[in-house]
């Protein structure tokens, strides 16, 4: 991904997870994960961090069609849904120097 579509995809994707608590996480291979915003039609956030393809967009697919490709969540996964119950995304922002993305939330955290 280039710096413009990343910049482009978190605009994006900001106007329509601010705000909003995550839900279900769905581990879908060692380096990428589903997480449900319940952002019903516009889809599902998908985040991959392999490193020869790093990926960030909303992908829409059946709760169903997730739960049948996920596999059991990794440490990393297990950690994570731990730390975002009962949290609310606060601002997604990309680094304007690097292709880094951070997620803020608030709430309270475990």
């Amino acid at each position: 991904m280039d710096d413009q579509a990343i910049k482009e995809i978190v605009a994006e994707i900001q106007l329509l997870m601010v705000g909003r608590a995550p839900g279900k996480i769905f581990q879908l291979s060692p380096l990428s994960l589903v997480i449900d915003f319940r952002l019903r039609d516009q889809g599902d956030l998908f985040i991959s961090v392999a490193p020869a393809h790093p990926r960030l967009y909303l992908v829409k697919r059946r709760v169903r069609d997730l739960e049948k490709q996920s596999m059991p969540l990794t440490q990393f996964g297990q950690s994570l849904r731990k730390e975002l119950s009962n949290t609310t995304l606060r601002s997604i922002e990309k680094d304007p120097n690097d292709r880094i993305v951070s997620f803020q939330f608030s709430g309270q955290t475990n």
